[in-house]
């Protein structure tokens, strides 16, 4: 007897399989259902492409969430990892095999490229209460506007998204999926996109905000690049309750991800709130003499937004400043303010 499973196209014990035939792969409705199936299960989710398909920023985010991988098999039938680029001959190789000596796509070989953008992308999480006068949404423009002057067009549950954006009606939409509400996916002018989820906590209601808004041709050098992710968390700051919000920078090909090489994601800032900040004692004084901190809202209850900028790998500053902090107390601090 065949079986033939309803959402996956392979499947073992360790992972599940989707093959989609499209050039485009959006997050649409059966690729939800096969995410689904994946966490309901507890399984590695697999996406196999063609070698000139392109991913969704939806659906990258998606992956991501999931901790899924994705793979791509060529015209001939060699399968390559597709964010690598290194010939595999098991799936299982996407999260086992490291190495770095193995026949590589040549899509992956180039050292420039002409064709890509940079992407400032950001990940918050902003507290709010739970009263009937609050509104799910506003976060979303903030970003979108602040990083690249776009504006939500459309939010929904699939793509391709079909509702018309309204605050009011997301929010309604919304408060019957409490205590935890399901990702919402959201599509905006100048290429932008974001994806949403609100959760009920002991303090109120915690929504975390995802996305990203093109902003040129790709430039990890560009000052003003950097000075508007700098600017839009200390807005962020004023305008609503972030507990922590990161801002970085990406390259990537218009209209979704490909398969090809790319320069690594830069973070460009980070901001704690204040109970973070209490937590965990910071000392600005000493900080503030090594690293760009700069203390924001007010003096008794600061928050503080790390830029990062310099000659310094952008990571390696990010990873002293956790060092510095103790990164077992930073995560301690940070956990329940991300719900977690």
């Amino acid at each position: 007897m065949q079986y033939v499973h309803p959402v996956a196209d392979e499947w073992t014990d360790q992972y599940a399989l989707y093959a989609p035939s499209s050039r485009q792969v959006l997050r649409s409705a059966p690729v939800g259902a096969f995410l689904d199936y994946c966490r309901e299960e507890g399984l590695r989710p697999v996406l196999l492409t063609g070698e000139h398909a392109s991913v969704s920023p939806l659906l990258s985010l998606a992956m991501g969430q999931a901790g899924g991988h994705w793979a791509m098999r060529t015209a001939d039938g060699t399968v390559y990892d597709a964010v690598s680029g290194y010939r595999i001959t098991a799936f299982e190789d996407l999260w086992l095999d490291g190495s770095t000596d193995r026949p590589r796509h040549p899509a992956f070989e180039q050292t420039s490229r002409t064709d890509t953008i940079g992407v400032l992308t950001f990940d918050v999480y902003v507290h709010h209460s739970a009263v009937a006068e609050t509104r799910i949404g506003p976060v979303v423009e903030h970003m979108l506007a602040g990083l690249g002057g776009a504006t939500p067009t459309a939010w929904g549950h699939v793509e391709p998204l079909a509702r018309r954006w309204s605050i009011d009606d997301l929010t309604m939409a919304l408060r019957p999926e409490m205590p935890q509400s399901s990702a919402i996916g959201v599509a905006a002018t100048r290429g932008g996109y974001s994806e949403l989820t609100v959760g009920r906590t002991r303090r109120g209601l915690l929504e975390r905000v995802r996305g990203g808004v093109p902003v040129g041709s790709f430039d990890p050098d560009d000052a003003e690049t950097r000075a508007r992710a700098w600017g839009t968390l200390e807005s962020l700051s004023e305008r609503f309750r972030p507990t922590v919000a990161f801002a970085s920078y990406a390259e990537t090909e218009p209209g979704g991800a490909r398969p090809a090489a790319k320069n690594p994601e830069q973070p460009l800032g980070v901001y704690l709130g204040p109970r973070a900040v209490r937590d965990l004692a910071l000392d600005f004084d000493t900080l503030q003499a090594q690293y760009d901190l700069v203390r924001l809202g007010r003096d008794r209850v600061p928050g503080a937004l790390l830029r990062l900028s310099g000659s310094d790998p952008l990571w390696h500053q990010l990873v002293a400043f956790s060092f510095d902090l103790d990164r077992e107390r930073l995560v301690e601090a940070v956990r329940p303010e991300i719900g977690g």
